[in-house]
């Protein structure tokens, strides 16, 4: 026994209401394109580069040093109040 299939809803895309599979399957393409890419306004290009260093001097430590030391569960629990809300 098969199950009847169930009709996707329109959904609202950039170019208005999409009706069709195609439409459908475009509008999210869009909206993914439009999320992941890249935006450079307001980069601190300074912080970019320090983070890029870090990252090559881990991945270049010798296996005997240990470039990230594990936290500590007093470090876990103290992060969400050093944060403070989200705004």
């Amino acid at each position: 026994m098969k199950r009847q299939r169930v009709p996707v809803p329109p959904i609202h895309g950039a170019r208005g209401v999409a009706f069709t599979t195609e439409d459908k399957a475009e509008a999210f393409a869009e909206t993914l394109e439009r999320q992941c890419s890249l935006v450079y306004e307001n980069v601190n290009v300074n912080q970019i580069g320090r983070i890029h260093q870090r990252v090559r001097d881990i991945l270049t430590a010798e296996e005997d040093e240990d470039p990230i030391r594990p936290t500590l569960p007093e470090e876990a629990k103290a992060v969400p109040v050093q944060q403070g809300p989200r705004t």
